[in-house]
């Protein structure tokens, strides 16, 4: 008798009509070989279906018989870029520091990172505005900005004073914080 061996799915069965003989016991194993790749790819079926020839009756209820095949090949690794931001300097009277925040490169879709300001010599309100805020890094964007606003006091003789930036992701579906911690220095000019 004739089958015909189909898949959904790719794993490498050899597919189409094959004959089959029967024994006068009237039953018989039909191995399909499949073939183990490290290919990962979707769940699939193997099916064999007994095709209708002379000689022989084919059941409606057992004519057919699927077997799942599970792609057990573990999914690629995708990597992530990662968030950075650096030091930064400004004098008290440029109006502001700009951090650089980077990431190493292009991410799967939008990442959004946090940024805050705290501590260090530097007063808030007195020095600098102590900022929180956003920034978007759009599919395909490596660079943005943060930029913290500086009160250019009179106070003479003060020296360098410092402040801290702290970046935080909002989702890390698309990226990884490498470096979220950065030095913002205000030198004076008075």
């Amino acid at each position: 008798m004739e089958v015909t061996v189909s898949q959904s799915g790719d794993f490498g069965v050899t597919t189409g009509s094959q004959l089959v003989t029967v024994p006068i016991s009237g039953s018989v194993t039909l191995t399909v070989a499949t073939v183990n790749d490290s290919t990962d790819e979707p769940n699939g079926s193997v099916t064999v279906t007994v095709d209708v020839g002379s000689g022989y009756t084919v059941s409606q209820s057992a004519g057919t018989a699927t077997v799942a095949v599970d792609d057990e090949d573990p999914a690629p690794v995708v990597s992530k870029p990662s968030i950075s931001v650096g030091d930064a300097t400004a004098g008290e009277g440029d109006g502001f520091v700009s951090f650089t925040v980077e990431m190493s490169g292009a991410a799967g879709g939008p990442v959004t990172v946090y940024y805050s300001v705290f501590g260090g010599t530097a007063a808030a309100y007195g020095d600098y505005l102590p900022e929180w805020g956003q920034v978007t890094f759009a599919t395909g964007d490596t660079s943005q900005t943060v930029q913290i606003p500086l009160i250019d006091d009179s106070a003479r003789g003060e020296g360098a004073e410092t402040f801290w930036l702290r970046l935080r992701l909002f989702d890390t579906a698309y990226a990884t914080m490498e470096d979220g911690l950065a030095q913002g220095t205000i030198t004076d000019n008075d």
